[in-house]
């Protein structure tokens, strides 16, 4: 039996000037370089693409990286070094050079011939533009060069932990070292063996079992990103990732809060700064749409009346429509917009579909405000100007609340819930009513208060109350509109739409649907088909079964009668696969290798595979879980 085994290698396909000892690129050429087969694995290059062997910078010293990439198909065993180049700018880039054999039982056998490497040049083959290969004639090495050894027991001590397991700096180690250690912890978890040597950081750390670091401040930034607490710190939460229930286990007020113990190495001599939070920005936009609404709807109805001369005597029919429209149109493109910034050309279709319906409705009920208003004003009542003023703006806040609530139907995908719709009209409308009779009141106080003070003041009282009113229904308005923290799983590939004639009736061969006794979909509460771009609201509490059993809460044809379940406990969900079938399951693309439980956090992609392919039906079925369900279409 030969112990002969091939080693491919590619590198980073770069445009090159200069030589072997001084070279820059021009940039990629979006082909890989100096390769040995052609084509690469499809399961590498997804690897590669997926980040897997990305760091954000370079050390002065190669970095080495080591994984087991395995699929149904195939397996490989691929290790990369990183070293840092430049451009024709003199800006830093990081090469790869990746080496791999197939199987996954070869990283070992690697390491072994890049050692055999180093003795003959004096360091870790990296990246060389200059070092041409040829595809068909990989690297030949005898895996009886390969040797075995035991590690210390002081590293032996650091598999106790779950991954990622940081070795601390401070402990001199090998990249066989490291190597031979991921492999023992694989051994034990199941998992595919994934370690990284020599790093200053990580793309994805979390997608490591074991990391060990360049030097201290390397260590220090890998447990900022992988442990967000430290011993001297209280947990500090993220309410904008929602990746499991944040909110604390009632205590006794006696209880002190429990502290995080270290893991072994850990520094703890560094607190971490809380991630961004985008909802104080959010609110900043809010406020400030509000106060540019209303100055601009004051602007135009005093350029009307005061340059054009138009209704000068009943300026209540031009100020009130206007500055309706201004606020209800600056309210609905705001939140269009802060739903889903990354889709412009979505957003500018769909804002401008409401602001046309907006703008008729704001119409409508600011001439019936401004009608209300002008009875008011009429001597036979003898109304004091404050009330006047406080039913007035209250008009505006309810036209506006009213106008907002009636088009946010016309482009959130949560319309198609009646309950949904008619709870955010009420709030809107709730919202808008109590914020503008706030400002109101405390525009009285303050004018009561500055107007003796200040002679300026009347003329600027109009101005500086509309700015009061829409930065106060902005605020408002940021509360009532917060994106929806319902779980939902959206359908993706697998669930296209085929027609009615697709499918046979009974059995397997119906099409996938859900249990409308426990499910329903986001969009249309009572349709029981799943399809491509459907979410499915998942309960608040509760066990969620998938698979192809006619009972199953999620019935998806082709699959295991029972494939898995997703229990949910408020913001927490669990994906428990069924320990017969958890292999066709793929998590964010990679295969299940253990059928233990898995934490679903916000993006993440399960994948469910038939249990018998077949040409007529789907390869696969796919969905995306989201914790954080942002609108429009979102």
């Amino acid at each position: 039996m030969s112990n002969q085994i091939q080693i491919h290698e590619f590198s980073t396909g770069i445009q090159v000037r200069g030589n072997s000892n001084n070279w820059y690129s021009l940039g990629s050429t979006g082909q890989y370089m100096n390769k040995t087969l052609d084509p690469i694995p499809a399961s590498v290059i997804k690897a590669i693409v997926n980040k897997e062997f990305s760091i954000y910078s370079s050390p002065p010293e190669p970095v080495i990286i080591g994984r087991q990439i395995i699929t149904t198909l195939d397996s490989w065993s691929v290790i990369a070094t990183i070293t840092e180049g430049k451009d024709d700018q003199q800006r830093s880039i990081d090469c790869h050079r990746y080496f791999l054999c197939q199987g996954a039982d070869g990283l070992a056998h690697i390491l072994a011939w890049m050692l055999q490497q180093k003795q003959q040049t004096g360091q870790f083959p990296v990246f060389d533009p200059f070092n041409f290969k040829t595809v068909g004639q990989p690297h030949q090495y005898d895996t009886a060069g390969t040797r075995s050894f035991t590690v210390r027991k002081a590293l032996q001590d650091l598999l106790t932990n779950e991954p990622p397991i940081i070795v601390p700096y401070n402990n001199i180690c090998t990249p066989v070292i490291v190597n031979a250690l991921a492999t023992q912890k694989s051994q034990e978890n199941g998992e595919p063996v994934s370690w990284a040597y020599g790093v200053k950081n990580l793309v994805k750390p979390f997608l490591f079992g074991l990391i060990y670091p360049y030097d201290e401040q390397a260590q220090i930034t890998l447990e900022q990103q992988l442990f967000p607490t430290t011993v001297n710190d209280p947990p500090v939460p993220d309410p904008t990732i929602i990746i499991n229930d944040p909110t604390p286990a009632p205590q006794d007020e006696t209880t002190p809060t429990p502290i995080p113990e270290p893991r072994p190495g850990q520094i703890e001599k560094r607190s971490v700064k809380p991630s961004f939070d985008p909802q104080p920005m959010r609110i900043y936009l809010y406020a400030l749409a509000g106060v540019t609404s209303a100055l601009i709807g004051w602007n135009l109805s005093h350029f009307l009346l005061t340059d054009l001369q138009i209704m000068r005597e009943f300026p209540q029919l031009i100020i009130f429509p206007l500055v309706t429209i201004s606020l209800a149109v600056g309210m609905v493109i705001n939140e269009i917009f802060i739903s889903s910034p990354t889709r412009a050309k979505t957003n500018l279709k769909l804002a401008t579909a409401a602001s046309f319906k907006t703008i008729g409705i704001g119409a409508l009920l600011g001439l019936a405000a401004a009608g209300l208003s002008f009875i008011f004003f009429l001597p036979r009542f003898d109304f004091p100007l404050w009330f006047v003023r406080t039913f007035g703006w209250l008009l505006i806040g309810v036209s506006v609340g009213l106008a907002e609530g009636l088009t946010w139907r016309d482009y959130s995908v949560e319309s198609g819930n009646k309950k949904r719709k008619n709870q955010r009209l009420i709030v809107s409308l709730l919202g808008a009513t109590f914020a503008s009779v706030f400002a109101a009141v405390l525009f009285e106080i303050s004018r009561s208060k500055f107007q003796a003070q200040f002679t300026a003041w009347q003329n600027w009282e109009d101005p500086l109350g509309f700015a009061l009113l829409g930065l106060i229904l902005g605020l408002s308005f940021s509360l009532t509109n917060s994106p929806s923290y319902q779980a939902a799983l959206r359908a993706g590939t697998g669930f296209e739409y085929r027609g009615e004639h697709f499918y046979a009736n009974g059995g397997n061969l119906s099409p996938p649907g859900i249990d409308l006794n426990i499910l329903s979909f986001v969009s249309d509460p009572d349709n029981t088909t799943i399809e491509e771009g459907l979410s499915i609201a998942l309960p608040g509490f509760g066990v969620i079964s998938i698979g192809s059993d006619i009972n199953a809460d999620i019935c998806i044809p082709n699959l295991a009668p029972h494939v898995a379940d997703i229990t949910i406990d408020r913001r927490k969900a669990l994906l428990l696969p069924d320990r017969d079938h958890y292999k066709s399951i793929a998590i964010n693309n990679r295969f299940l290798n253990t059928p233990v439980q898995r934490t679903l956090k916000h993006n993440t992609l399960i994948t469910f595979h038939p249990l018998e392919p077949d040409e007529e039906q789907p390869k696969f079925y796919r969905f995306v879980y989201y914790n954080r369900f942002l609108d429009p279409q979102a």
